[in-house]
């Protein structure tokens, strides 16, 4: 999962350096991502929320040890606030419950946990990562207004992955809005 957010977030660099030669306008820049693309936007998202706002001298924090970072990626140029939006489509934002739900499908749950290093399928759940006592609250204030999508009819990732997020989020006082469809 961390070289897959690396190569999202060289990604994000280079449209967002190169979005005016295409006509593109900086400031109506939405980063959106569905099933697996929503899973890594979204912990990309969250992790630069987190790591600005523990960095940000106003807010008085630092980068604590035990706080590591999700990402291989040290390089990465763009802030947060280049985004004016993030929209999710059916993602699975939280990796222990998928577990769950493909093994009561028949699919192999180990699959998730040979993704993420250490097998840390915690570590790499943007619900849990919004949900954990380490969540500095100045991190949902820097994130964009955020919108999720999901069907009721959805076998692959539960709807419940979505409507789970977004209570995370809302209650860690992001700005989310769900559209649940059937």
């Amino acid at each position: 999962v961390p070289e897959m957010m690396a190569d999202v977030d060289q990604g994000i660099t280079w449209a967002l350096e190169h979005l005016t030669e295409y006509g593109g306008d900086p400031n109506r820049v939405v980063l959106m991502g569905q099933s697996a693309g929503a899973h890594l936007a979204s912990l990309l998202l969250l992790e630069k929320s987190r790591i600005e706002a523990m960095q940000d001298p106003e807010v008085g924090l630092t980068l604590q040890t035990e706080a590591k970072p999700t990402s291989s990626s040290n390089s990465s140029s763009w802030p947060v606030s280049s985004l004016r939006g993030f929209v999710g489509i059916s993602g699975p934002y939280d990796l222990p419950s998928l577990g769950e739900h493909l093994e009561q499908r028949g699919v192999n749950s180990l699959l998730l946990q040979y993704m993420c290093p250490a097998g840390d399928i915690h570590r790499y759940s943007p619900t849990l990562l919004v949900q954990s006592p380490d969540w500095p609250a100045a991190a949902s204030d820097r994130l964009p207004k955020m919108l999720l999508f999901h069907g009721t009819e959805d076998k692959t990732v539960p709807v419940s992955s979505s409507q789970a997020f977004h209570d995370a989020l809302e209650g860690a006082g992001a700005r989310v809005t769900s559209s649940i469809t059937p």
